[in-house]
């Protein structure tokens, strides 16, 4: 094939590497590149063409008029008609907070311009907003966006009856046999066994995808009967592999026009542009006829938003020749908020839409599409998963993208003609974007955006005769809600705002999160023996990082084990967190005591698993303790009074376990140590409780930084013990409960939290969104005392009234 090729390999090392949605490349083990979604699309530096006023709501549908009775001929009163329901009133959006931003994004990275279009699934188009050289009309190449519209022509073929997607493609077409045992579904979720990443790109079998002067029919045939790829080919359904031309999605569009007899432009048209409206979508491809800068991978700024620029073509590029406008994306996402529906037309079933949004690859073979920076996202048919917020997405080539939030009806797309990095700046790297947006709806459908009335008064009662009934110095108790943050506080006696106090176990929760946080950056595995964390950890050779923090490893528990020698050191602040870990590991003093890991629950008194946990840590990073707390929480979440000692040894304690009076708040009392106590050691504030609590609710993000993935979040709420030996915890006072990973599980609500040993505690309602930070400096048994259920519902019957 002697065919001009000024951009191919460019684009091809490109697509392997960028780190966006749809088109992306790489494999389950993640030793080949593969896409992120982004969840919208970055904008450009330039003023916006207009005042980027959101876009007023459309008119609600009117409703017919009552049909009048015909006059009765006898003398009886007429029957009178029912009065029309009132119109609902339009509801008003304010996405200033948005167009604030993307104008700031557009300055800042210095773009031409951008456009942001919010749909909602009853009001249609809410919002748009024109930036830079951006205006209505203009059309711009679509990169992998196209994949989704791709798909969706695939599905209709689907829902039609001409082909099924999951039957052997050699069904379809006769050169089909050349791949037997590959289905539809499988090349459009990369998932086909194809050679995938970087390779691919440079992969002559492949190369005719990104040529124009072939035909779709040929190149289609051509990928699937070349004997060329069989030594690299792997079973279909086993890895996510993309190939970096878009050859998997070729094969599929040449399937399409075979089954159907039509061409692709025929299949487009009947099913976009007309049901639709989508008058500038349409293919062509781009990759030989355009200069792909090699090194930031920049927009095709040749094509002009002029599609005359491009040959016209009998071999489109199915994965990424679509061209269109920002209005042919909303219609498109609108299309997915309503079940497959553009207006009155059913273009798509919501079957197909289904399986188009669903992680695909996570259910059919447990795999996984990892980026370029580590990220690992799902993916179905041509709409990536977030795994760490459940969002549904595509992220292009050039920056832009289209999320939906099939949940709460409403989607966004953004318009951008730049890089993948500034995409993932915008929409992974930070939520500031869909926050605002999500802010805007939700408040547009609470009636505006007035915040709600919340009656805690039966919250503060509650707590205020705790402290009276029990003659305390006080008390903090902050409720936090998932979207608004700190919605309530009350502060008594001693314990004001600023206020540092010891945390005790409530700590454990914080302490659990810095280990979930190495094994999401993939320097941990909780499920693995701890021996293969660190040499020393072959003293106890089953027991996994999970076990110590589930208090499930078979080390001795109870009362005793505070007595017990080997694991005093946990609570002495002279030694290393190192020294005690192994310490605790290899004394031979506990080997009769043990019993088989995940067999039941046993708290050790001294915290000796979580000091374990600890030095573990501090390993398996290279890092400190401290430099741990800092990095994970501190410095994301600005929670600047956190950080860990170990008091046990340097304060009197009592048989009730009173608070040590002598901290008075002063962490200069206690001496530095390098050995904090990991389970009972931390201090702070009772704000920096509060926004560790508003991070658990917000599936572990502060502000715009992630500091936990939403799988963390899952694994540490769940009950551990229930599920894997079906165990409990009994407490002092009888009472039976779960245990996730840091966190006690109250099994009547499914509440997790934490009760700590001088009276206060934490607790989160996942589901309501709502959570709790209780500070005392008393003791366990005023703890037994207070009535946390009355508490806990209290407070969620406080927020749901507000809500309404």
């Amino acid at each position: 094939m002697n065919r001009s090729r000024k951009t191919l390999f460019p684009f091809l090392a490109l697509l392997a590497v960028f780190g966006l949605v749809a088109a992306a490349c790489g494999s389950d083990g993640g030793d080949e590149p593969v896409a992120a979604a982004t969840t919208a699309a970055p904008a450009t530096t330039a003023a916006p063409a207009t005042t980027a006023a959101p876009t007023t709501t459309a008119a609600p549908t009117t409703t017919a008029a009552p049909t009048t009775t015909a006059a009765p001929t006898t003398t009886a009163a007429p029957t009178t008609t029912a009065a029309p329901e009132p119109e609902p009133e339009p509801r008003e959006y304010d996405f200033s907070a948005t167009d604030d931003f993307m104008q700031g994004f557009v300055d800042e990275r210095g773009l031409n311009g951008a456009t942001v279009i919010v749909v909602d699934r009853d009001d249609g188009i809410v919002h748009r907003a024109d930036f830079g050289e951006f205006a209505p009309g203009r059309i711009s190449l679509l990169g992998s966006l196209g994949d989704t519209f791709s798909t969706g022509v695939l599905m209709k073929l689907h829902d039609d009856g001409l082909l099924d997607i999951n039957a052997p493609i050699s069904d379809a077409v006769p050169w089909g046999s050349g791949m037997p045992d590959v289905t539809v579904a499988q090349l459009l979720s990369h998932s086909s066994g194809m050679l995938g990443g970087q390779a691919s790109g440079w992969y002559v079998p492949y190369q005719c995808a990104n040529d124009y002067t072939d035909s779709l029919q040929a190149c289609g045939e051509a990928i699937v009967t070349t004997p060329d790829d069989d030594a690299d080919l792997i079973a279909p359904d086993t890895a996510f592999g993309w190939p970096a031309t878009g050859a998997d999605l070729q094969v599929a569009g040449a399937i399409a026009e075979a089954v159907s007899g039509k061409s692709w432009a025929e299949l487009v048209d009947e099913t976009w542009v007309q049901p639709c409206g989508m008058d500038a979508l349409a293919y062509k491809n781009p990759w030989n006829e355009f200069t792909l800068n090699p090194v930031t991978w920049g927009y095709l700024s040749e094509f002009g938003g002029d599609p005359s620029t491009l040959t016209d073509t009998d071999n489109p590029s199915i994965l990424g020749g679509a061209y269109a406008t920002a209005d042919d994306q909303a219609a498109l996402v609108l299309m997915h908020l309503r079940d497959g529906m553009c207006g009155d037309q059913q273009v798509l079933s919501a079957e197909a839409i289904d399986l188009m949004t669903e992680d695909r690859v996570a259910r059919v073979y447990g795999g996984g599409n990892v980026d370029f920076f580590g990220k690992t996202w799902g993916y179905g048919m041509g709409w990536v998963t977030d795994r760490d917020t459940g969002a549904t997405a595509n992220g292009g080539i050039w920056g832009g993208g289209m999320t939906l939030n099939r949940d709460d009806g409403y989607g966004v797309v953004v318009f951008l003609e730049a890089t993948f990095l500034d995409g993932r700046a915008l929409s992974v790297d930070s939520t500031v974007l869909t926050d605002s947006v999500r802010d805007a709806v939700m408040a547009a459908r609470a009636g505006g955006t007035a915040a709600p009335t919340y009656d805690f008064s039966a919250v503060d009662a509650i707590v205020e005769d705790v402290v009276d009934g029990n003659w305390l110095n006080g008390a903090t108790a902050i409720v936090v809600e998932r979207d608004a943050g700190v919605i309530h506080r009350l502060d008594l006696g001693d314990l004001a705002p600023g206020r540092i106090s010891l945390l005790g176990n409530m700590g454990e929760t914080f302490s659990a999160g810095i280990l979930m946080k190495l094994q999401d950056d993939g320097l941990l595995d909780i499920d693995a023996p701890i021996s293969d964390a660190v040499s020393w950890g072959s003293g106890m050779p089953d027991v996994t990082v999970a076990q110590l923090l589930s208090h499930s490893s078979g080390m001795l528990g109870g009362p005793t084990s505070g007595l017990y020698a080997p694991y005093l050191c946990s609570v002495g602040h002279t030694g290393t967190l190192q020294a005690c870990g192994e310490a605790i590991v290899n004394s031979p003093d506990d080997d009769a005591d043990l019993i088989a890991p995940d067999t039941e629950h046993r708290w050790p008194q001294t915290g000796a698993d979580l000091q374990l946990a600890g030095a573990i840590a501090e390993a398996a990073s290279g890092k400190s303790w401290a430099e741990l707390v800092d990095e994970t929480y501190v410095q994301p979440c600005g929670t600047d009074t956190l950080a860990y000692n170990n008091p046990w040894s340097q304060f009197t304690f009592g048989p009730t376990w009173d608070y040590p009076t002598g901290f008075s708040g002063d962490p200069s009392t206690l001496a530095a140590t390098d050995n904090p106590s990991i389970l009972g050691g931390a201090y702070g504030t009772a704000d920096d409780v509060a926004t560790l609590v508003t991070m658990f609710l917000r599936d572990g993000m502060c502000g715009d930084q992630r500091v936990l993935s939403a799988e963390a979040i899952d694994l540490m709420t769940e009950d551990r013990i229930a599920r894997v030996y079906d165990g409990s915890v009994v407490d002092f006072f009888g009472s039976t409960w779960g245990q996730g990973l840091g966190f006690t599980i109250q099994r009547e609500t499914g509440r997790a939290g934490t009760g700590a040993i001088w009276g206060g505690g934490t607790f989160i309602d996942r589901d309501a969104g709502v959570g709790l930070v209780l500070v005392l400096e008393s003791n366990f048994f005023v703890g037994g005392t207070l009535d946390w259920n009355a508490l806990q519902d209290a407070i969620v019957e406080a927020v749901m009234a507000a809500r309404g």
